[in-house]
């Protein structure tokens, strides 16, 4: 069932009870290892396909292959490398944030256990496949801030999907915070420097660094921070 209010994501599903066992993966897509993978999947549109949730699976290597979406990740444990079709590699580690655009000719690497949150929209609008080639998943990392302004909410672009409907970027929320309304896209949010408190319709919820809340689209929603702080969000505007 779809959360209907900010929630404070945990490694191992709401309550840590556990996380489901997913069927396996295909044995045609692998190089080497004989993965379990598990999750639970806080929230789903099942018209657009996009899904947000916990992911965790044992030892594996892919085959290169295309990535299936515009997929955001924050890393909990483990260490994944992916590896382009040219040969170069990106290679994260557990605390780190990063993004596949849809299509990006890769294999999956991993060489232990390995746990993330993710953001994944299917997109079905591209990208064209002349482009494919040059696509390359990266790290996505906070910047200094250009905000010079201490009262003033503004955000950062890092990636846009050609339907306009999935982002990341930085946000950085204004001091004097907002009262509640309703929120129009699905956003995970990764306070950087400092906690934020999300304001819903059940109550109040402390998010610090190292801490992912999901937001979903039209749960009520305000904020309020003490100290000034970077935001990293993931948002999918489902209309």
């Amino acid at each position: 069932m779809n959360i209907t209010n900010i929630t404070v994501l945990e490694p191992e599903g709401p309550g840590n009870s556990g996380l489901t066992e997913l069927p396996p993966i295909p044995e045609e897509i692998l190089i080497s290892g004989k993965p379990v993978q598990k999750g639970y999947r806080y929230y789903e549109e099942k018209e657009s396909g996009f899904r947000a949730g916990v992911w965790a699976c044992t030892a594996f290597q892919s085959r290169t292959e295309p990535h299936a979406g515009h997929e955001f990740m924050h890393l909990l444990e483990g260490t994944v490398t992916i590896v382009h079709e040219d040969g170069s590699e990106l290679e994260v580690s557990a605390g780190e944030r990063f993004f596949i655009p849809k299509g990006t000719i890769r294999s999956w690497k991993q060489t232990g256990p390995v746990r993330k949150y993710y953001m994944i929209f299917p997109d079905p609008s591209g990208p064209p496949p002349r482009y494919a080639r040059s696509l390359r998943a990266f790290k996505v990392e906070t910047r200094p801030s250009n905000n010079g302004g201490r009262n003033a909410s503004s955000l950062e672009a890092i990636f846009k999907d050609p339907t306009g409907r999935y982002s990341i970027g930085i946000w950085y929320p204004a001091e004097e915070g907002r009262v509640l309304q309703p929120r129009s896209a699905t956003e995970m949010m990764l306070p950087v420097d400092a906690p934020l408190t999300l304001l819903g319709a059940d109550g109040e919820h402390e998010v610090a660094p190292g801490d992912v809340a999901l937001v979903p689209a039209g749960a009520q929603f305000g904020w309020r921070v003490s100290n000034r702080t970077r935001v990293m969000y993931c948002a999918f505007d489902g209309k």
